[in-house]
């Protein structure tokens, strides 16, 4: 087994390991690799591979994962007062909400966006069904099968 694939056996456990519900966006990985600029960084860190690890220990953990539809604007939307700032780029890192002023780090803004979504999906009711859809489209793995990360 390689360096890089024990990196990934070991995350992926850890992850599982220290969680209920991993929540995780159903990003277009075949679009990504697309971008001349950052195609060789997308295809070296192993992202289908770290998802399918992710799953597979979720499910033999029982745990779940549960994935945010592609489309969810997770970085655009304050995770504060809910405004979704349309014009925003890749290249704005940071950016405050016009509405409540608060000041964001895409990141980390997209990961509190994440977690809300995660805990409405959990919480509508519906969690752990097959075609399960809250907030626009999130579905558990563990019932509705692997999302198309391709």
């Amino acid at each position: 087994m390689n360096k890089r694939e024990d990196f990934l056996h070991k995350l992926s456990k850890r992850i599982v390991n220290d969680n209920q519900v991993i929540i995780l966006e159903d990003l277009h990985v075949k679009g990504l690799l697309k971008n001349e600029y950052l195609s060789k960084s997308i295809s070296d860190v192993s992202w289908n591979t770290f998802i399918r690890y992710l799953q597979y220990k979720a499910l033999w953990y029982g745990k779940q994962v549960v994935f945010a539809d592609r489309y969810y604007p997770s970085s655009k939307t304050c995770s504060v007062c809910g405004y979704k700032k349309e014009n925003l780029t890749l290249r704005d890192r940071y950016w405050t909400c016009p509405v409540c002023g608060a000041k964001h780090d895409r990141d980390i803004n997209a990961g509190k966006n994440l977690l809300l979504y995660g805990a409405a999906h959990l919480t509508s009711g519906r969690a752990g069904t097959a075609r399960s859809y809250a907030c626009g489209g999130a579905k558990s793995f563990v019932e509705a099968g692997s999302p198309s990360i391709n």
